[in-house]
């Protein structure tokens, strides 16, 4: 059975791959990571362009604690889509968990400069006072 998805005033069949995808969203919410990980894989094998596979598999791998993966799957969303300032926010926050400082800092910079939303603004601003922070010498 194929998924149905309105578009303007027709409704069209998704694709194979999007009914893959929609799948592999549904085992993501209900926290069966490692069989997300392996659809959304999939997915990647068959169009390496599908930019929301790996978006979302970088969400599956950051939620199993795998951060360099989460960072990896991330930079390739980021190849498809390198103005996406949510993408570039949490890319910074996972580098700045694996201790790369210089390369958050950039990611942050780089997402201020996308125009984010308000909200996401104001999460990077603190992101950037953090990484500012951890930069002072410790007085002790």
């Amino acid at each position: 059975m194929m998924a149905l998805f309105l578009v303007g005033e027709k409704a069209e069949a998704a694709s194979p791959l999007q009914t893959v995808k929609v799948k592999a969203d549904a085992l993501l919410h209900q926290g069966q990571f490692d069989s997300a990980i392996s659809l959304y894989q999939r997915i990647i094998r068959r169009d390496d362009a599908f930019a929301n596979a790996h978006y979302n598999l970088a969400t599956a791998y950051f939620l199993q604690g795998e951060i360099a993966k989460a960072a990896k799957s991330l930079e390739t969303f980021l190849a498809l889509r390198p103005d996406d300032a949510e993408a570039l926010y949490n890319l910074g926050c996972l580098k700045l968990r694996l201790g790369n400082f210089v390369v958050a800092e950039g990611y942050f910079q780089k997402a201020v400069g996308c125009l984010p939303t308000p909200l996401l603004h104001q999460k990077i601003k603190e992101a950037l006072q953090l990484l500012k922070g951890l930069r002072q010498p410790n007085p002790g």
